[in-house]
């Protein structure tokens, strides 16, 4: 199933959702050693730390973030 643009399309989703609530931003943690990674930069998303999680043996987890503030048109 991967590779059919079922991800990419239900994060659109929740990202139209998000932005029609009146959020400007997502956040989300996903573990640093998965290709998810690659997935969320290609969308948007920035790391913006590595977050060591408990318990010892876990691999860091790297928080990532998205705007989704709307454009403003002038």
């Amino acid at each position: 199933m991967k590779g059919q643009g079922i991800g990419r399309a239900l994060l659109e989703l929740v990202v139209e959702f998000a932005r029609s609530e009146g959020f400007n931003s997502l956040t989300l943690d996903v573990d640093a050693t998965t290709p998810a990674v690659s997935f969320y930069q290609k969308i948007g998303f920035l790391t913006t730390q590595t977050v060591e999680l408990p318990p010892l043996g876990m691999n860091p987890h790297l928080r990532m973030a998205m705007s989704i503030a709307p454009a403003i048109v002038r």
